[in-house]
């Protein structure tokens, strides 16, 4: 049978193909309420400028800093695979190996805080819960949560789940089914790697 009372599901991960939608409907009984939250994303880049410039600024930001993290975590893992080669004595190698794999971690925090800090002032400096179109997309979407008793996560990019959710301020009822990338956007910390770089 269906969900009840109704599912309302957020399939932004999809992207494009977010409105196809119907066979998601259909394996869950009926009564789905696609939040379109990729469409909603795609409204406020068109009907607040202001903010689709800075969305863009804040991203190719995210993108340099995450490109020098991938090279210097190449260059890391290069220098343990070094220590793995040469060192002959396990006292030495050991020393070193523990070294490098401190460092590697100091990256990978150093990184953390980095795109979390550029994150909070994007936040601080635009505050796009504050701005009309945001603010709309917002209590429209709180509505229809309010309205369903379930709320289905889907697959597709992690990255834009994740974005969506936050822009949208979607907290999940007391029941949520999810899997993939949806699965994934509900964890405190995703990590992803693509092209043997982690995101």
């Amino acid at each position: 049978g269906p969900l009840a009372p109704a599912a309302g599901a957020a399939s932004a991960g999809w992207r494009a193909r977010e409105p196809d939608d119907a066979e998601l409907d259909r394996l869950l009984g009926g009564g789905t309420v696609n939040l379109r939250l990729y469409e909603r994303w795609l409204d406020v880049l068109d009907r607040d400028r202001e903010l689709a410039d800075a969305e863009v600024n804040h991203r190719a930001v995210a993108e340099e800093l995450q490109e020098l993290y991938s090279l210097q975590v190449e260059r890391a893992n290069q220098a343990m695979d070094a220590i793995r080669r040469t060192a002959t004595r396990p006292r030495t190698r050991d020393g070193a190996q523990s070294d490098a794999e401190a460092a590697l971690r100091l990256l990978d925090e150093r990184h953390l805080d980095r795109m979390s800090t550029i994150r909070a002032e994007f936040e601080a400096a635009w505050r796009p819960a504050e701005r009309d179109v945001v603010a709309g997309h917002r209590a429209q979407v709180r509505a229809e949560l309010d309205r369903a008793g379930v709320l289905v996560i889907t697959g597709g990019h992690v990255a834009v789940l994740l974005h969506v959710l936050r822009l949208f301020a979607v907290t999940p009822p007391a029941d949520v089914l999810a899997w993939s990338a949806g699965a994934m956007a509900l964890t405190d910390r995703v990590v992803l790697f693509t092209d043997g770089r982690a995101e």
